[in-house]
């Protein structure tokens, strides 16, 4: 946790990077590079802009005696009870609760996860945000499809025998609400601006890191390395606020929009960026040389060396307050074991579709194509209930915790769930040319979420349900 915050205006000019080092230690001049028109303005004060975050207190930082002001951020009071500040011990408080912790290099995003403080980014897989605190979104998805085309969403959940019923786009927030509801774009500083989701309640830059204005036309693009990424977002001041952080896999997931193009996300929001991949803070359970990416051509969650270069984007919360609730997944112990998620409130079949059992180990576990994943989900009568869906393409992502004793999924609550498995929802790409013979697959192994998989394949089935 550091006690300053830097100005990032002058990295956009090219006679800039050579002192790139200066502003940020640790940081190469290899590890960043410059797209574009490097001759234009950045817009950005390039002197310290001191505390952009504002006082933790309403009045002057300080608590005295009560601390009463300290509780906006989860902060508490100091020894002398004179100043807000994050705590240091994570004893007995909620994941996501602000901590501060001292890393080489530091950084100002800590937070409590299974009673120690960590920083996102410290470099290995035990310090990854396994956290989920923020309102889960839905995917995008807003048409329904058959094997090879466009058709009218056919019937309603439950589905009864209907075929090709339960898609994504027949369920969730999107199936209530317009697009336009989604996101708010906002420029309080000139060329500074904004995007909140008023679904998950983040913040981002509506620019990729580099670039500026409203439209996103202006500046140069950066691309970084992993390292260079985490530096970059840490001590980023945009918009009067230093609070930035690159986001982790589950954030950048959040924001992903299934049909967007010529990218995947919401053009009204985020103007096309010149880079198609970014980097999460999220190191990889499997390789710590590894850190996760989003491929907005592909629309989907994998992997890549921490030493290339990918674009920059940024998020913050606009609520600090929010912890996670604990414990999270809680699995019945009953042979036809379903789980409830505290953060999502959906209602899991324990076992993939065709397996039993407290461990999930009896039985076939089904091998089907994606209309046939349809049906069987649809004709699931587990636990008594009738309105079990094939999961959609985010239900599935917000699986992911990557967590280093637990895997890329919580393994406890979610045992033998290793096989491919579709996602009721169709691969609408750009780079496809409107191939809709395409869906989404889930790999919990590797923790990937993506495509394109021809939709006559055979793979496993997750089946899951809203909660009341």
């Amino acid at each position: 946790m550091k006690g300053r915050s830097f100005a990032l205006g002058a990295l956009l000019l090219s006679s800039c990077l050579a002192r790139s080092t200066e502003l940020f230690p640790g940081l190469s001049v290899g590890d960043v590079t410059v797209h574009g028109d490097t001759n234009a303005s950045d817009g950005v004060n390039a002197t310290d802009a001191g505390d952009p975050e504002g006082p933790p207190c309403i009045t002057d930082r300080r608590c005295g005696a009560s601390c009463e002001d300290c509780t906006r951020r989860l902060w508490v009071c100091n020894a002398e009870a004179t100043t807000c500040e994050p705590r240091t011990d994570c004893s007995g408080v909620a994941d996501g609760t602000p901590c501060r912790v001292e890393t080489v290099p530091d950084r100002d995003y800590d937070l409590c996860i299974g009673g120690s403080c960590v920083s996102p980014g410290c470099g290995d897989v035990s310090c990854n945000d396994t956290t989920l605190l923020f309102p889960w979104p839905d995917s995008g998805q807003r048409r329904c499809f058959d094997n090879a085309s466009e058709i009218m969403c056919p019937g309603t959940i439950p589905c009864g025998t209907e075929s090709f019923c339960g898609q994504d786009a027949q369920y969730g927030w999107d199936a209530s609400h317009v697009a336009s509801e989604r996101y708010v774009v906002t420029e309080p500083v000139a060329g500074e601006a904004l995007v909140l989701d008023q679904v998950t309640g983040l913040m981002w830059l509506r620019c990729p890191a580099g670039k500026h204005g409203l439209a996103c036309d202006e500046g140069a693009e950066l691309s970084a390395t992993w390292d260079a990424s985490l530096v970059l977002c840490d001590g980023w001041v945009w918009a009067g606020l230093g609070d930035w952080r690159l986001p982790s896999a589950q954030e950048w997931l959040s924001v992903l929009a299934i049909e967007a193009a010529p990218q995947a996300l919401d053009a009204s929001a985020f103007p096309a960026s010149q880079a198609t991949s970014f980097f999460t803070s999220t190191t990889w359970t499997t390789n710590p040389a590894l850190a996760g990416i989003v491929e907005l051509g592909g629309w989907g969650v994998t992997n890549s060396g921490k030493e290339n270069a990918y674009g920059v984007r940024c998020v913050r919360a606009t609520d600090p307050s929010r912890v996670a609730l604990t414990p999270r997944f809680v699995r019945t112990s009953d042979s036809a074991a379903v789980v409830s998620d505290a953060a999502t409130h959906l209602l899991w079949q324990g076992c993939p579709l065709g397996l039993s059992g407290s461990d999930c180990s009896q039985g076939s576990a089904l091998k089907t194509s994606w209309p046939g994943a349809l049906r069987a989900c649809q004709d699931s009568s587990l636990a008594g209930h009738s309105d079990w869906r094939l999961a959609g393409a985010k239900e599935l992502g917000s699986l992911f915790i990557y967590d280093p004793s637990l895997g890329n999924i919580d393994t406890v609550a979610f045992p033998n769930w290793t096989q491919y498995a579709w996602a009721a929802t169709t691969f609408v790409s750009q780079a496809y040319a409107g191939n809709l013979t395409l869906s989404y697959t889930i790999n919990p192994n590797e923790g990937m979420l993506g495509g394109p998989t021809t939709k006559t394949l055979l793979y496993g089935a997750y089946c899951v349900r809203d909660l009341p």
